[in-house]
């Protein structure tokens, strides 16, 4: 079903907000490792209190879990006790005290003793808004309530999310409203409909639209191209592409005049009528004028405004009054009515009546950890409340990092420790090095003689060596007499130290050293791969978006030959190639065997034959390539652009490559075609459009069309940069702007 014409957007984002409620987020958050990548929950401090140990987890709904584990599948309660096991393809989230899924005979759900409540035969099966469930068969729906109980048959082709106790159905291509006893209260008469909303429904008939009450009385006509739904007594309404709003009597608080628009919220609305944001009041007055570029909502009393013209921001609140001109570099809500702002590349906290509660002079100022922000002032830094109080004045120390678990690392410029967030000392301030707490309740310290261990509560774990590292999967690498092993968080030696080297562990894996030789093990120390390799590199992703920090594979070395291994040890490029390069976002890399170089892909598979002296660096799909001592310009199908007949030709720039042939400089297009005579002494690379060229002993440029378009009579020049390059003849030094090529002496 469509809602609303026009406004349809903002109603979908409704009804998916009503449809997800029962999953809203418990105190307990997801977190995952990211070097074993299982997954756990962590408290809103960041402090660990279910370990990460599931391949699945969901948020906590209702107090429970979803969880997967390779021997069970369930929800556990926040101790991490699996309470309910499912043997079927359950629904996520718990709804109302029950769990939606199904089997291999159809949906169903039960409830979180185990019990059944709707049997496992339905075709669909899952919950709806207002404590009612939705089940259906052969394409029908019908209703049921949260104990099983069916409310109506599945008959309708469709049935809406309750919305104040109604839900709009479809039957015979006619939309009515039914309640959650089941009654038709209004018969199925219109083309389209929305959800109640203020005692009033959005409905259509004959291609125009207005609002019936529940009895379905029509209380406002039938008469506009588009509604909205009511919010504080007020719903847009569309004529002719434009908008205006009315009060739930029908009566027009403004005319159809806005383009765009929001609905009313705490007691103002957000309205565009050209291209340019204001903002208007319940009655249609004009709260701010139409002048700005953008309005954003700041928490439920004020906005922020941004003028393109000026490039600047300004806050006001809802009744329109200006709290800071429109002259600030960024404004943002950092905490309540607390606002982050930035002018003349400094930056200080307001409040929401615009007084400085930390002044706008310091370098930076953090967002709020709990109650407390960290401001960097010139070259001090301090701590300060929510009301701008000091909490560690400037000075005490040199530095302070936030490191979650309301601890912040502190240094007196000898020794680091840490502190709450209220000051107090928790790890005493006289350690040369302390790791973090980001990936583990336990870190390392050293005191200058030894490493140890410690926990975030500041209890000291007797242990002794000669280096530890941050624990990553529960786990840390240590060394001791130049042996590596690794201890648990309790500082027990669960591998033994017995490797020349080790890495810290990812996706349960990590490569170590043993007698002079690389291989892969696991958290059970069991070998995944044997120890043969003579260099064992990880490769992490190529994408520059990826937020994946772990190897996905690794190159590999056996004496002087190169390939590369899976993370479970598989060989998926042999190890025969002289060179590999690493492999780039297309998943192609340069290889060379037999003193010959091509290119092949991450399977191994020849996309350009291994036939080249060498190939150069591949850009908008071109390469330089030599070829028995002469050079030419490939793409990446291996097709030939310009042909092996060059003493020398540089890696294409901006789409540009130098070219050489007896000592003599000239230029070709990616395309093969030689823009210039082959006359220059000496060139440089294009840049921003031109190339600096050298004729008869002087410099000048030219142009991708190969024209000189500043002639060579310099001494020298610079590349442009910025659109101008700085160029001397004599003992005269002048700057060129490009485009027009107008000289300044300087």
């Amino acid at each position: 079903m469509k809602a609303y014409a026009v406004m349809a957007a903002g109603f979908v984002l409704l009804i998916t907000l009503l449809q997800s409620a029962s999953a809203q987020k418990d105190s307990l958050m997801v977190t995952q490792d990211y070097i074993t990548m299982k997954y756990g929950f962590i408290d809103e401090n960041g402090t660990i209190i279910i370990p990460a140990i599931y391949n699945t987890a969901y948020d906590f709904s209702e107090g429970y879990a979803y969880v997967e584990t390779d021997e069970k599948t369930g929800f556990i309660d926040k101790t991490g006790t699996i309470k309910i096991l499912v043997k079927f393809d359950a629904y996520r989230y718990v709804t109302d005290g029950l769990i939606f899924g199904e089997n291999e005979n159809g949906s169903g759900c039960i409830d979180i003793s185990g019990n059944i409540v709707v049997p496992f035969i339905y075709e669909y099966c899952m919950p709806m808004t207002e404590g009612m469930i939705l089940y259906g068969d052969e394409g029908k729906y019908g209703l049921m309530n949260k104990e099983g109980k069916m409310i109506t048959s599945a008959r309708f082709p469709y049935i809406s999310p309750f919305s104040e106790g109604m839900a709009y159905f479809t039957e015979n291509e006619k939309i009515g409203y039914i309640n959650t006893a089941g009654q038709v209260l209004i018969q199925p008469k219109y083309y389209d409909a929305g959800h109640f909303r203020e005692g009033l429904g959005a409905v259509m008939l004959n291609g125009k639209w207005g609002f019936i009450d529940k009895n379905g009385k029509e209380i406002i006509p039938i008469q506009f191209d588009a509604v909205s739904e009511f919010s504080e007594g007020r719903a847009a309404f569309t004529d002719d592409e434009l908008a205006g709003f009315i009060d739930k009597k029908g009566n027009k608080i403004t005319q159809p005049r806005y383009k765009m628009y929001s609905l009313f919220e705490n007691g103002i609305a957000l309205v565009c009528s050209d291209l340019s944001w204001g903002v208007i009041g319940l009655n249609g007055e004009e709260i701010i004028p139409e002048h700005y570029t953008e309005i954003v909502r700041a928490g439920k009393t004020h906005l922020i405004v941004y003028d393109e013209t000026k490039l600047k921001y300004g806050l006001f609140n809802k009744t329109g009054k200006e709290i800071l001109p429109v002259i600030y570099d960024w404004i943002e809500l950092r905490s309540d009515d607390i606002f982050y702002v930035s002018l003349n590349n400094k930056t200080g906290l307001v409040d929401g009546n615009g007084k400085e509660i930390i002044q706008v002079v310091n370098e930076s100022v953090s967002p709020f950890y709990g109650d407390i922000c960290i401001v960097y002032f010139e070259d001090q830094v301090f701590i300060a409340n929510k009301k701008g109080e000091t909490i560690i004045p400037a000075g005490k120390y040199q530095s302070l990092y936030y490191y979650g678990r309301n601890l912040i690392q502190v240094s007196n410029g000898e020794h680091i420790g840490f502190i709450d967030c209220l000051g107090n000392e928790i790890i005493p301030v006289k350690y040369d090095f302390c790791g973090s707490f980001t990936e583990s309740e336990v870190t390392f310290f050293n005191d200058g003689e030894k490493y140890s261990l410690i926990n975030y509560k500041g209890e000291v774990i007797d242990v002794e060596y000669d280096e530890i590292n941050d624990f990553y999967g529960g786990l840390a690498s240590v060394s001791l007499n130049q042996k590596y092993g690794y201890i648990n968080t309790k500082g027990e030696e669960v591998i033994p130290l017995r490797y020349d080297y080790a890495d810290a562990f990812s996706y349960n894996i990590t490569r170590v050293q043993y007698n002079g030789k690389y291989g892969l093990i696991n958290q059970k120390d069991s070998i995944i791969v044997p120890f043969i390799y003579d260099e064992m590199e990880p490769q992490y992703s190529p994408y520059e978006d990826s937020y994946n920090y772990n190897p996905v594979w690794y190159k590999v070395r056996k004496e002087n030959r190169y390939g590369f291994i899976d993370l479970d040890g598989k060989v998926i490029i042999p190890v025969e190639y002289s060179y590999i390069a690493d492999f780039n976002e297309m998943q192609i890399a340069l290889a060379t065997k037999n003193n010959k170089t091509g290119v092949i892909n991450a399977e191994n598979i020849v996309k350009i034959p291994l036939i080249y002296d060498e190939i150069g660096i591949f850009r908008n799909g071109a390469a330089k390539a030599n070829k028995e001592g002469k050079w030419g310009i490939i793409d990446s199908a291996n097709n030939v652009i310009l042909d092996f007949k060059y003493d020398f030709v540089n890696n294409l720039s901006e789409s540009m490559a130098a070219v050489e042939n007896d000592g003599k400089w000239g230029f070709c297009n990616q395309h093969g075609y030689e823009v210039c005579k082959i006359k220059y002494e000496a060139v440089e690379n294009f840049n921003e459009g031109y190339a600096a060229v050298k004729y008869n002993g002087k410099w000048g440029f030219i142009d991708k069309d190969g024209k000189e378009v500043v002639p060579c009579i310099y001494t020298s020049v610079t590349n442009f940069n910025g659109g101008f390059c700085i160029a001397v003849a004599g003992k005269k030094t002048y700057s060129i702007e490009a485009g027009m090529f107008t000289r300044t002496k300087m």
